[in-house]
């Protein structure tokens, strides 16, 4: 398997049917798959199927891309702009890009739309360990506490193992290619195919690793 492109969201853990995978932390700070070849008996590469950067999947969106007149508004026709904050400065101030996902968030909990949030919560932690971690989130109280972007790499795997099998209602807050990945998941994958997802995609950081955090 080619990891050069692996973003470690932890997508191709969660949907391996025999648990052959294990999410590393490696020693150049990033998250990566590693395959238990003891457990992936039939090499059913159901894994490959749902990771959106393989080499073949790559190509194919770049072929899409190459293909449009406008390459830089490409997926994006139809979309509606506005700026928005929170007008209460106790609450923007503890937040990263304004306060407007974890509002969001916290609406949808409260009106009953979704029945989890999945995002990041902080962790502390000494330099060379995981300074973030994926959380699920089902009170207004657990939102509030988890504020702020988060500019780290982060694995999905173990939270979204909650939801196999499952008809809950989730919200999903990542950078954008953790979010296209989650999103053919529950799309695609027998496993979560009967939950009802949304998804927020924060401002991408490139997916930089645990070196930038530590300093």
């Amino acid at each position: 398997m080619n990891k050069d492109n692996c973003i470690g969201c932890g997508v191709c853990d969660a949907v391996c049917p025999h648990d052959a995978i294990d999410m590393i932390y490696t020693k150049y700070k990033e998250i990566q798959p590693k395959i238990i070849d003891e457990r992936c008996v039939d090499h059913c590469t159901i894994c490959v199927k749902f990771c959106p950067f393989t080499e073949k999947n790559i190509t194919q969106e770049a072929i899409k891309v190459a293909k449009t007149s406008k390459a830089n508004s490409f997926g994006l026709e139809d979309a509606k702009y506005f700026i928005s904050y929170d007008k209460r400065n106790e609450k923007r101030i503890k937040s990263a890009s304004g306060g407007v996902v974890t509002e969001l968030a916290l609406y949808m909990v409260e009106n009953k739309i979704v029945d989890a949030v999945i995002h990041a919560d902080m962790l502390e932690a000494k330099n060379g360990e995981m300074h973030y971690h994926a959380s699920i989130s089902r009170s207004l109280d657990e939102i509030e506490s988890k504020r702020s972007s988060f500019y780290a790499p982060i694995s999905f795997e173990k939270v979204l193992k909650e939801f196999i099998n499952k008809e809950d209602k989730i919200l999903f807050i990542g950078v954008p290619c953790v979010v296209r990945a989650v999103n053919e998941l529950f799309k695609k994958s027998k496993l979560y195919k009967k939950n009802n997802i949304f998804t927020i995609a924060l401002s991408c950081s490139h997916n930089v690793n645990g070196q930038f955090i530590d300093f």
